[in-house]
């Protein structure tokens, strides 16, 4: 586990560090605080364990404690009882020393309890500290992940057309088509064609290889589009209308699921 927690860590490095590296997975903005070794909260450990929070807050919010057979101690995955004081699996909560118990148990599953040390070590190795702590975890998450928008006349402007061209006309439909796409089909058409939701951070005109468009080298009239995700790139055959490449378009993305992590 800390071989594998270190090497997803040098990936999020190297996506900080490289234009042409992309990780589009959702991480918690927590977890970028804990690469910049920024102190986390009760907030930010919802991100990690739910439940835990859960029943941190019913215990702040409880008026009788004296009957629950609470002590200062919590049982790790494994089972074992850890105690988060001197003694403290002899130590009753009580609303008098609850505000205490709270505390330590937040510390205990936000520090030693989060097996992440490796995936920091791992992030370091990749992206030293001092050049990471130049960002905000925001900003590293945008880093790491993509832009979240898609911005498409970024995405048509930085288009290049390839050999075989496609024929004017059916361009002209294509570039059309994408101008209508919603948010939602823009990032399954990006998806389609590169294998990646998201666009590198630095836009369009940063992505390795570039975003291509060709003619069919099969000479298809009015078929769905062919893509090359290893490329960027997808071929068009002739569209004789608007309204058919429009179809078409939208039917060839409408199934699309993210096929693998970034390339740019």
């Amino acid at each position: 586990m800390d071989d594998w927690l270190r090497g997803l860590g040098r990936l999020l490095g190297l996506a900080v560090c490289r234009d042409d590296v992309l990780f589009p997975v959702p991480f918690p903005l927590a977890l970028f605080k804990l690469l910049l070794g920024q102190t986390l909260r009760i907030e930010d450990l919802e991100a990690f364990r739910p439940t835990i929070v859960a029943s941190v807050k019913c215990i702040g919010q409880m008026n009788e404690l004296d009957d629950m057979g609470l002590t200062f101690s919590v049982d790790d995955d494994t089972g074992d009882d850890i105690e988060l004081m001197e003694d403290g699996a002899n130590v009753a909560v009580t609303r008098f020393n609850r505000n205490t118990y709270l505390r330590l148990f937040v510390e205990y599953y936000l520090g030693r309890h989060l097996p992440l040390l490796q995936l920091v070590r791992g992030f370091h190795d990749a992206c030293p500290a001092h050049l990471a702590c130049i960002f905000s975890p925001g900003e590293l998450q945008q880093l790491v992940r993509g832009k979240p928008d898609i911005d498409v006349q970024d995405m048509i402007e930085n288009m290049r057309v390839a050999s075989p061209r496609p024929d004017a006309a059916t361009l002209d439909y294509f570039v059309t088509v994408l101008g209508e796409l919603t948010p939602e089909q823009c990032s399954k058409f990006l998806i389609f064609t590169t294998g990646n939701a998201v666009p590198p951070v630095h836009g369009f005109a940063t992505m390795h290889p570039p975003l291509s468009v060709s003619g069919s080298h099969a000479s298809l009239v009015d078929s769905l589009l062919v893509s090359h995700t290893c490329f960027n790139s997808v071929e068009l055959p002739r569209y004789t209308s608007l309204e058919v490449c429009r179809e078409k378009v939208l039917f060839s993305i409408s199934n699309v699921n993210a096929a693998d992590l970034g390339r740019w």
